[in-house]
């Protein structure tokens, strides 16, 4: 098993610049900053679930 310390907000940061880019791209970068956090976020909480859930079997 892997350590999995200090994984935590690395999404968040993906999704922050996917974000940024996508907002530049659509010029409309508070909305792509916005939906950028919300996938980061999501998919940071997936994996937390995910390996919370891998540790209780």
């Amino acid at each position: 098993m892997r350590n999995k310390e200090n994984t935590g907000g690395t999404y968040l940061g993906v999704g922050l610049c996917l974000g940024v880019a996508f907002g530049v791209i659509f010029n409309k970068l508070a909305i792509g900053i916005s939906f950028g956090l919300l996938f980061g976020v999501i998919v940071d909480m997936y994996i937390f679930k995910q390996s919370k859930d891998d540790d209780e079997k």
